[in-house]
């Protein structure tokens, strides 16, 4: 058996907010993978720079709740 070892960062609850997210990535330089576990989404001012950040940084992506939300707003009314 070969043991690999892989670093993994972890993501969530962005909430459109593009400074923080930056911030954030910028504290995770020394990882093999990032991971987002949702809520890309949601109250902040840059939904669509986040959601296009994440798309170029992330392995996997998970929805949350508030991604639904956006895709689905009837079903949460």
């Amino acid at each position: 058996w070969v043991t690999v070892r892989m670093r993994l960062g972890l993501i969530s609850d962005i909430h459109g907010k593009l400074c923080a997210l930056e911030a954030v990535l910028a504290d995770i330089l020394y990882v093999d993978k990032i991971i987002c576990t949702g809520d890309i989404l949601g109250y902040g001012p840059q939904p669509t720079a986040c959601l296009d950040r994440v798309r170029d940084v992330c392995s996997l992506v998970v929805q949350g709740n508030q991604d639904r939300w956006v895709e689905r707003p009837d079903s949460y009314a």
